[in-house]
């Protein structure tokens, strides 16, 4: 029998129970939950954890990953990939620099002995603020909307990934050719946005809680401003989201929904399969088992239902405040699963983009 220490990344199991109690076990990384975006990642628990695993005299055979989606955060995969120190003969040596790793092996392998020169400084506010960070926070970006929740704030360093996400920019103009940093480029911009819509959240609540507990605000012209401007940020951003999103060919919608389609020999196969395809992404489930479990930040998905569910969110805002009274949590709960019922079903048979449009740099700087 050997042991999967499912995420010894974060949840180190064998370290409170004696090493399996001398059971075999593979030291585990899973990261990502149903593919959902957000920049993080442990650097340090990566290279270091299990060589010191090894060299504790723990029963580690081996290391491993169970992705479930390995689209964001590519370095710490890469990392995972190749920290294989726990092999050697002790004593082990880990990845005791990280810093070089990170900027001096794997930034010009992935973009290029230049472009990784410029982007030094960059990656140095990603590595100290962004890949120090042990638990994933789910975008708001993709997050079924409220008014009195209150999410988790992204743990990384927001100033740190603005100034990467500028810088990306810069770098991506002068070559536009290359894959891999625009690929990031659209993420650390897309991060951002996400950042900006948990800023817009926390306003939100707080003019929702003034309402909810000041009598006759709503008839406030201030207060009706404010939500006014706070709903026109929200779109402004879904908006140019989208835009950045359709720039690159790694998020788009429609190469997602065409495999789906590829497997069916006739139309009412290939509506049923995307049909599927969409409710996984979504609701995963008639009802909203597991609602964004899975969710996604590609084009198209973000600028048609996840926008709309947060133009649906505004409207039952608005009219219980006209109407004097508290927004009703259960109603819009399942106003939200409607949606997103009805959006798979709208769009069964969409043929959603499967080619980019644009420049991801200009869309970016947009």
């Amino acid at each position: 029998m050997i042991i999967l220490d499912l995420m010894s990344d974060v949840v180190p199991v064998f370290e409170s129970t004696k090493s399996y109690y001398g059971k075999p076990f593979i030291w585990n990384m899973l990261h990502s939950f149903g593919g959902k975006r957000d920049l993080f990642g442990n650097f340090s628990a990566i290279a270091n954890a299990p060589a010191a695993a090894a060299d504790s005299g723990s029963s580690i055979v081996g290391s491993g990953i169970t992705m479930e989606a390995i689209e964001n955060s590519i370095a710490i995969f890469e990392m995972m990939m190749e920290n294989v120190a726990w092999r050697s003969s002790s004593p082990r040596t880990p990845i005791n620099n990280i810093t070089a790793w990170f900027i001096d092996h794997y930034a010009p392998l992935r973009y290029s002995p230049t472009t990784a020169l410029q982007l030094q400084s960059a990656l140095q506010r990603l590595e100290q603020g962004v890949y120090q960070i042990n638990w994933i926070m789910p975008s708001l970006v993709s997050l079924a909307p409220s008014t009195g929740q209150t999410y988790f704030q992204p743990e990384h360093d927001y100033a740190g990934v603005q100034m990467a996400a500028r810088a990306f920019v810069a770098a991506a103009a002068g070559d536009s050719g290359n894959g891999p940093l625009n690929y990031d480029l659209v993420d650390l911009v897309r991060q951002v946005a996400s950042n900006a819509l948990f800023d817009l959240q926390t306003l939100l609540r707080d003019v929702y809680i003034t309402v909810a507990r000041t009598p006759n605000a709503y008839a406030r012209s201030d207060v009706q401003q404010s939500l006014a401007n706070i709903e026109q940020h929200f779109g402004t951003i879904y908006h140019g989201l989208d835009k950045l999103l359709h720039s690159d060919p790694n998020y788009l919608l429609g190469t997602w929904t065409e495999a789906a389609r590829a497997w069916g020999s006739n139309d009412d196969e290939r509506t049923l399969l995307q049909f599927n395809a969409l409710n996984i992404i979504t609701l995963w489930g008639p009802n909203g088992e597991i609602r964004d479990y899975a969710s996604k930040q590609w084009h198209q998905l973000v600028g048609d239902f996840y926008h709309e569910r947060w133009r649906t969110m505004f409207g039952m805002i608005k009219n219980a405040m006209f109407m004097k009274r508290v927004l009703n949590g259960t109603m819009a709960y399942w106003a939200d699963i409607e949606l997103g019922q009805r959006w798979a079903i709208a769009n069964a048979d969409t043929r959603f983009a499967t080619a980019p449009s644009g420049e991801a740099p200009a869309a970016a700087a947009a």
